[in-house]
């Protein structure tokens, strides 16, 4: 109407100025003209009108589709969240359930740990107990093993002094002293087992106290844990106490999704009213669960219920969000049905318009020359035969893959068998270790004894000097008593010769030739000036040698010992100036006197068993040698054998770890990766996309 009213106005101005000359005519079309502008302005103030009116409306429909889609957004939530609820109070539920069994399971333990604890307490209180009356028993022997060293020690000291006396029974100092070790040996080893017992006491109970403080510690982490729980569940059991004073925020009707042919369910969400509870209500605590919930969705039935049994309802029932939004969404749903056959009718015609240029295009490939076809064709065989040898290489590669399977199935057999090698030989080299430490033990062992045998033949040694000191000093004694009862007889005999020169000449000369045999047998190369003094006389010269034997024999039989038996030297102890002992005691001893031949046959038994006892200890103490050599040398064997199979260990754990590196995951990855390629390559139709593929193709390959 506005353009129309415009348009007529151009064309009264036109006539207007065409017809100047008329005034009436002007005059009336000067009130034309004003009022068509009036009318024009009018129209134009009612068409701003509308247009603010129909913005307004655009608005307020755009604000009510985004009203309505919020709301259904809201709705969808609200269902989401009442299921998420369900679910909730029934995880809820089951965690309850869960969290008692869980409770009496922990409760029990705690019984069964405290049981266990006393029992434990009992058994280290009784073990404790034995110890200690198993200590005073062991301190109770201790001083009883050392009394009996004390007698001991008295009677090695009895023992020392008859030695001294009687100049013999050195056996029985012997095994004196082997008891006395054996008896220090016993107290030594009871000593050990005392300290023994006790520490073993001491880690014990030490034991037991930290396995006491862990359980302690353990039982209060079990009542932390009881005790969330606990509270826990009241906060979840709490969610579905009674209301006693509540208002409806909102309520909607839900279908359930597992059953939509049933009946709508009615929910309601309540804001319940708590003396506590001074905050307003407010959106964002409705999904506040960590608290004691002021919102929360329940079914209408269960609201009903609650009224029956006491609860105040602030406020009235309000109605359900489908029918408040009713009139807006069928608004919506017509718009939407009009906008659908719009769009249909707008796609009818672009169908048509593209089977249009369909044909178009369809007339337009069949002018394609013989020359484009024929080369597409050579292009199209060219790929085909491409695509052959790459199906070639394809098959080619997958053989390969089968053989790389194969090959990584062999290597990891071959690990499997070097593991188990590996598993033995560690096995072996722990038995050598084992026999290594035994030879060891068995050296240290051996080594003692040879340092218990060399001091064994010190002492021999020592008490052997002893006791030839003791018998040269006896033989000195012996020797200068016998010499002053010669000279007493010989005194004797020349005072009772007085009868007559002759005969004491003859008596001088008799007794000169005894005594000079005899001292020269005593001072053998003792004292030369005497030997040079005592030079025989004219009368020796001039006599035979038959009648000094003779003198000699008669001299033997008078003291009542063969001639044989004084200079035999087989089987009798060698005196330190180089006689037999018993040719000594023969000459200077008396038939009459049984204690000094006692003396000297047991200096003489005393001596053989010095020389035994020394040849028996230096043949163990070779055969040790031997024995110390023969395991010094099985030690360097395995040493060997050791390092040996360490070499070949450390070759398997690097055979291992190559087929490791081998069987990595890269070279998996790389065999994706060119099967990927090779169907891009097959799949792709255009020449210079299959070009960009041929050299990743040939690299991966080589």
């Amino acid at each position: 109407e506005c353009t129309d009213l415009t348009a007529e106005l151009a064309s009264v101005k036109d006539a207007a100025s065409k017809s100047a000359s008329a005034e009436v005519a002007s005059a009336s079309l000067s009130d034309r003209i004003q009022q068509l502008e009036s009318q024009v302005k009018s129209v134009s103030a009612e068409k701003t009108d509308l247009e603010a009116k129909l913005k307004s409306t655009n608005d307020t429909l755009i604000a009510g589709e985004e009203r309505i889609s919020a709301l259904l957004r809201e709705k969808n939530k609200l269902q989401e969240d009442l299921f998420e609820t369900l679910h909730k109070v029934e995880s809820a539920a089951k965690e309850s359930h869960g969290f008692k069994t869980e409770r009496d399971l922990a409760r029990q333990q705690y019984l069964d740990t405290e049981s266990k604890l006393q029992a434990l307490s009992n058994n280290t209180r009784e073990k404790i107990d034995l110890l200690t009356t198993r200590v005073t028993e062991l301190s109770t022997l201790t001083t009883t093993q050392a009394s009996q060293i004390t007698t001991l020690n008295e009677s090695l000291a009895l023992s020392n002094s008859e030695i001294t006396t009687l100049k013999g029974s050195a056996a029985g100092a012997s095994q004196a002293k082997d008891k006395l070790k054996a008896m220090t040996a016993s107290v030594e080893s009871l000593k050990q087992q005392l300290q023994e017992a006790k520490t073993d006491a001491d880690a014990k109970a030490e034991a037991g106290a930290e396995r006491i403080k862990k359980l302690k510690q353990l039982l209060a982490k079990v009542n932390a844990a009881l005790q969330e729980k606990d509270s826990r569940l009241n906060q979840l059991q709490s969610a579905n106490d009674r209301a006693k004073k509540f208002n409806i925020v909102s309520r909607i009707g839900i279908v359930p999704p597992q059953n939509p042919s049933a009946e709508e369910l009615q929910w309601c969400l309540i804001y319940e009213h708590r003396a506590t509870s001074s905050a307003k209500p407010s959106a964002a605590s409705v999904g506040d669960e960590e608290g004691a919930p002021q919102y929360r969705w329940i079914e209408a039935r269960v609201a009903h219920k609650w009224m029956a049994e006491g609860s105040t309802l602030v406020g009235a029932w309000p109605q359900p969000v489908q029918e408040t939004w009713a009139a807006e969404l069928s608004a919506v749903r017509t718009r939407l049905e009009a906008e659908r056959d719009e769009l249909s009718v707008k796609f009818e015609e672009v169908s048509s318009q593209f089977q249009a240029y369909k044909v178009r295009a369809q007339t337009a490939l069949k002018r394609i020359g013989n020359e484009d076809r024929n080369e597409r064709q050579k292009v199209q065989e060219a790929e085909n035969a491409e695509i052959e040898k790459l199906r070639g290489v394809v098959q080619d590669l997958r053989e390969r893959e089968g053989d790389f399977n194969a090959t990584i199935a062999e290597k990891d057999r071959l690990i499997s068998h070097n593991e188990v090698q590996m598993a033995s030989l560690r096995g072996e080299i722990e038995a050598l270790q084992n026999n290594l430490a035994d030879g060891a033990e068995a050296l240290q062992s051996s080594e003692r004894r040879i340092a218990t045998l060399q001091k064994e033949i010190e002492t021999l040694h020592e008490d052997n000097s002893a006791m030839k000191e003791q018998y040269e000093a006896a033989d000195r004694n012996n020797r200068e008593r016998r010499m002053q009862q010669l000279r007493q007889e010989e005194e004797a005999a020349l005072r009772a010769a007085t009868t007559s020169s002759a005969s004491k000449s003859s008596i001088n000369e008799v007794s000169s030739l005894a005594i000079a045999p005899i001292a020269s047998e005593v001072h053998d190369g003792a004292n030369p000036d005497l030997s040079s003094n005592r030079a025989a006389s004219p009368l020796l010269a001039e006599g035979s040698t038959t009648d000094h034997n003779q003198r000699l024999a008669q001299t033997a039989q008078q003291r009542g010992i063969s001639r044989d038996a004084s200079f035999s030297t087989q089987n009798s102890v060698v005196s330190p100036r180089g006689r037999p002992l018993a040719v000594e005691a023969a000459l200077f001893t008396d038939a009459s006197d049984p204690a000094t031949d006692n003396k000297l046959l047991l200096f003489q038994q005393a001596d053989n068993m010095l020389r035994d006892s020394i040849a028996i200890l230096r043949q163990e103490n070779s055969q040790l040698m031997v024995e110390i050599n023969e395991l010094k040398n099985d030690f360097g064997l395995r040493e060997d054998q050791v390092q040996a199979l360490k070499a070949t260990v450390r070759e398997l754990e690097s055979s291992l770890c190559r087929e490791k590196e081998f069987n990595a995951e890269n070279r998996r990855i790389n065999a994706d990766y060119l099967v990927n390629i090779l169907r891009n390559f097959l799949m792709s139709t255009e020449p210079s996309e299959r070009a960009k593929l041929v050299p990743v193709l040939c690299q991966i390959l080589h």
